[in-house]
């Protein structure tokens, strides 16, 4: 009988607690603030940038790094805090605005992002504008490299060339350079019409241009001293490209040699250029 009697006391015991929790989860339901906490929205304003002045500068402001530990974000707005009073700011209550009709100076924008709860976080980014005044610069690098090329090459887009590749890094005054050298010719092997573009980007900007060597000729003809011209027709200063002012420099003068049977290019690119 006594143990008939203490297990009718665990039972009783077990009902109250169930009943208990019941009528807590109600009171939850009942009343909103004995729920999970609100967390505030982090703010990210992206990374602080640089610019040249140009009459169509234009820089894109990205907060799309904002971040809601709810995911529960529902406002941006973007805003002024200092700086020359010359801009113009568009899409300022979205995520990504821009600023453009800047002028030379530094700039700080504020991002305010806001949650469902009312909760807000800010963040701020710098924009610095560079005034540009192009200066002739003596470009004079050299460099080898290995070239590829591929016959009936496929470009994807349902044209076929046959291209040339080569690729070389070097160092020079404006710092560490990548110049790339691409050919796509006519895919007929006794035809030589081609286009031949160069690039040399450097940590601030890029020069490039349309060069006058037919490389798909010189390897056909096993070889030998490489002679041409490289016209610069874009240049870049902190990524805002510049097309149109190099048009009055003489074009640089690309020297060298292509050795057919270890597939390397020797050049040099000497000249005027504007950075």
């Amino acid at each position: 009988m006594k143990a008939i009697l203490h297990s009718c006391v665990i039972v009783i015991l077990m009902c109250t607690t169930a009943i208990a929790g019941c009528d807590k989860d109600d009171d939850d339901a009942a009343n909103p603030s004995n729920s999970a906490p609100n967390n505030p929205p982090v703010a990210k304003a992206g990374e602080d940038k640089s610019a040249c002045e140009t009459n169509f500068t234009f820089i894109e402001l990205d907060g799309t790094g904002s971040t809601d530990p709810d995911r529960n974000i529902t406002s941006y707005r973007w805003s002024f805090i200092s700086g020359p009073p010359t801009y113009t700011l568009t899409n300022a209550n979205v995520a990504t605005a821009k600023v453009e009709n800047l002028t030379t100076g530094t700039y700080v924008f504020e991002l305010v992002v806001t949650d469902a709860g009312g909760l807000s976080s800010s963040d701020r980014v710098e924009v610095k504008v560079n005034s540009v005044n192009p200066q002739e610069y003596d470009l004079d690098i050299s460099f080898t490299s290995l070239y590829n090329y591929t016959n009936d090459y496929d470009d994807g887009w349902g044209g076929n060339w046959d291209l040339t590749y080569a690729v070389a890094t070097g160092s020079f005054s404006l710092g560490n350079y990548t110049v790339s050298i691409t050919e796509s010719a006519n895919e007929i092997d006794t035809e030589y019409d081609s286009f031949t573009y160069i690039e040399i980007l450097f940590p601030n900007g890029y020069f490039r241009g349309e060069s006058t060597i037919k490389f798909k000729k010189m390897i056909q003809e096993n070889g030998g001293p490489v002679k041409g011209t490289f016209n610069l027709y874009q240049l870049s200063c902190d990524r805002i490209e510049f097309i149109g002012i190099p048009a009055d420099l003489p074009p640089l003068k690309v020297t060298g040699t292509l050795n057919k049977a270890t597939k390397k290019i020797n050049l040099r690119i000497v000249g005027k250029a504007i950075y």
